[in-house]
């Protein structure tokens, strides 16, 4: 695999002695705020172990520190061992920064790598990994500067999207340019004048790919307008002097994207007021001004990352429904588009399906998208754990009310992708509910099926959970050998201890032997045992052992939302008993549905569902491959062939109750559950074994099961191969 150097900016090689003062003074033509009262040199045993071979010594220089947050941009000298070649050592001078950054807690790095031998210097502008995000392909990047183009001019220009579509695709040999070339002038006039924004700019990736999409798109013009001064250099140059905005909740960021473009276009011009850090979302950033296109990567982070700031995000509809954050940078994005504005987003795609996603799926109802690209077949991105989407959408939704949904991996040209191979639906598909855009035959099979059943939810009294959350596994969770040195001779904390699994563990129909236990002390436990007594005083007493493991977590502990009343404890589980009895569990992220029937005191991990009691009919029944076939319908897809299981999905399963029906499908129903009673007893008796087909027993029952489950819903023969295949 290629060496990944997606974090070098800007890599310059010049022949010469290196002069401190002229790389600060070049720094200082770059950055705004540079200060060398901090500077050190480090050499010998301080550097690195892996490094001494190549680096003699490195130093501090100086610092580029924003004027306003925290972040900060180092500026050092790596010098090379007698020696040692440039060429040579250029692998390890980027490996040494890119560990040099995290460890210092740098924003970026620009160093000098020189070689006193040679009379050779190396310029390395880096941007640190955590700053950059997620690695997007070049091909997704072109896609996103394109398609933003292609839906301005659609509405600032009135032009078709058939000719669009022929003027960006160059796979496109047979294109009619007739239209393009009678509104040049218009088309031209239209990019020079737009107004663009990367709302989350992050590494500038997508800056960086726009600036170069829009002088082609604008150079490409010449041969209907003529060539005269427009050149290249100048459509940049005005692109960034008067067009381009940014914003990025990194302090730094902005102040890097600047020097980038001042080190790729030489002597372009930038406006410190076009490039602003802050929170988009709680502070007042561009608020007096409207953006013709938007595109950006907004940042993924789960609720329960930014709580601090939830309070301040009530007046968006995510906020009902625990949304992540870059839901929330889509609806903002939307209130900063002109009257002809348009965005263009790069997003997980689970929002179509999710229950945080209902509330971003209820604002496009009254702003309906454009255009959704699927790219849930794209390989895993470097810094995405999950499959991505490209949303568009318009400030003033386009009149046909159409959405165009695609599907598309990078294995396609996506560059020739056209209207013409898109899906049409019509803004009344958008709803809350998860968004299916799958063949109409088979969403109606599932519709059919949800309304002749009990959902889940109804059918287990709602007794369905997910699995326990500790916000910090590292003290809470300890190995077997571990768990016995804690409650030797303590029988109290014996009690406190569970075995405990992760969603990993979980197989169908069976539990391996436990090897990790849960150190469970529930919220007011520690006030309903210590009576007067001090609480850290008694927990230190009573529970020595436990009290001295947890004591070296403390720091940590002390500072979880997800505590008690003191810090050892564990947050408030209202359902704690239901681990204590018999209950089915499922694993959340599976490539089937799958699920086992645990009867014996086990505690499961946050990537676990749960669902109370020990009912083998319904055991079965989710193990079977119709049930499978409709969790994969409703589910987020992620990467690899895996979904992700939530308890808001669990729930809508349709499960036909037999029990209040006629005699056959009572006896359908036995039939069933004894099936999910033998499979326990095979699997128990011959644990699953990774890559080993499992007993031919096993296989026999699970067909005999399956039929009875398609006789139970009254599948017909067309329905039965639809499920079977898929």
């Amino acid at each position: 695999m290629a060496e990944d150097n997606s974090s070098v900016i800007y890599r310059s090689l010049y022949r010469g002695d290196f002069d401190a003062g002229d790389f600060l003074k070049r720094m200082s033509e770059l950055f705004s705020n540079v200060v060398t009262s901090e500077s050190w040199i480090r050499s010998g045993q301080r550097i690195p172990a892996g490094f001494r071979d190549t680096i003699s010594s490195y130093r501090l220089l100086g610092r580029h520190l924003p004027r306003l947050g925290e972040g900060r941009v180092d500026f050092l000298q790596l010098k090379l061992k007698p020696g040692v070649s440039l060429e040579s050592a250029e692998k390890d001078s980027l490996d040494f920064l890119k560990g040099y950054m995290p460890s210092e807690h740098s924003d970026a790095v620009f160093a000098a790598v020189t070689s006193s031998a040679e009379g050779l210097c190396l310029l390395l502008f880096m941007r640190s990994p955590a700053l950059k995000g997620i690695t997007i392909p070049a091909e997704i990047l072109d896609f996103l500067c394109t398609e933003g183009i292609k839906n301005y001019l659609h509405k600032s220009c009135a032009l078709s999207r058939a000719a669009l579509d022929g003027y960006f695709s160059r796979g496109l040999v047979l294109f009619d340019d007739t239209v393009i070339a009678r509104d040049a002038v218009k088309i031209d006039a239209a990019l020079a004048s737009i107004s663009f924004c990367d709302v989350a700019a992050g590494g500038g990736e997508i800056v960086m790919a726009f600036i170069e999409k829009l002088a082609s798109a604008r150079e490409g013009l010449n041969k209907y307008i003529g060539a005269g001064d427009r050149d290249r250099e100048r459509f940049v140059r005005e692109f960034i002097r008067d067009s381009l905005y940014l914003t990025d909740c990194n302090a730094a960021a902005p102040d890097i994207i600047r020097a980038a473009l001042k080190l790729r276009y030489n002597g372009v011009e930038t406006d410190d007021e076009h490039f602003v850090w802050g929170s988009l979302l709680i502070d007042r950033i561009f608020v007096d001004r409207k953006f013709d296109l938007i595109i950006s990567n907004p940042p993924h982070m789960r609720g329960e990352q930014f709580f601090p700031i939830k309070e301040l995000l009530c007046g968006y509809s995510s906020a009902r429904f625990g949304a992540d954050l870059y839901c929330y940078y889509v609806e903002k994005a939307a209130s900063m588009l002109s009257e002809l504005g348009s965005a263009v987003m790069l997003l997980s795609n689970r929002w179509m399906k999710s229950k945080y996603g209902e509330g971003l799926r209820e604002f496009f109802i009254y702003n309906p998208p454009s255009k959704i690209v699927d790219l849930g077949s794209v390989p895993q991105l470097t810094g995405s754990a999950t499959p991505l989407s490209v949303i568009s959408f318009y400030r003033e939704p386009l009149r046909d009310g159409k959405l165009r949904y695609m599907e598309a991996d990078l294995s396609d040209n996506m560059e020739a992708l056209s209207e013409s191979e898109a899906k049409i639906f019509a803004k009344e598909k958008l709803t809350a509910s998860p968004w299916n855009f799958s063949a109409d035959e088979s969403g109606e099979f599932v519709r059919k099926l949800r309304e002749k059943s009990l959902p889940l939810s109804l059918y287990s009294d709602g007794k369905i959970y997910r699995g326990i959350l500790t916000g910090l596994n590292e003290a809470f969770v300890v190995d077997a050998e571990r768990a016995l040195e804690l409650s030797e001779g303590e029988p109290q904390t014996e009690k406190l201890l569970a075995p405990f699994y992760s969603g990993r563990d979980v197989k169908r129909y069976h539990l391996p032997p436990v090897k990790k236990y849960l150190i469970f002390i529930p919220k007011g436990y520690t006030d309903r045992m210590r009576r007067l007594e001090d609480a850290p005083q008694w927990f230190a007493g009573t529970h020595r052992r436990l009290a001295s493991h947890l004591a070296a977590y403390e720091g940590k502990a002390a500072k979880r939302r997800d505590r008690g009343d003191y810090w050892w404890e564990l947050r408030a589980c209202g359902y704690r008993d239901v681990f204590e009895g018999a209950k089915i569990v499922l694993p959340s992220i599976a490539k089937r549905l799958s699920a086992v029937l645990v009867k014996e005191r086990a505690y499961f991990n946050d990537k676990c569902c749960v669902i109370a009691g020990g009912d083998s009919f319904l055991l079965a029944l989710l193990n079977s491959r119709l049930m499978d076939y409709i969790f994969r319908s409703l589910s987020s897809p992620l990467l690899n062939g895996y979904y992700e299981l939530r308890p808001s999905v669990l729930a809508q399963l349709p499960i036909m109750d037999g029990a209040a029906e006629s005699q056959p499908r009572r006896r359908l129903k036995e039939e069933i559950a004894a099936a999910g009673e033998s499979l326990s007893r095979i699997f128990r008796d011959n644990p699953p074994r990774k890559y080993a087909k499992a007993p031919e027993e096993a296989a026999a029952v699970e067909r005999a099961l399956n039929r009875a489950v398609y006789r139970l819903y009254d599948l017909s023969p067309k329905e039965i191969n639809m499920v079977e295949n898929n």
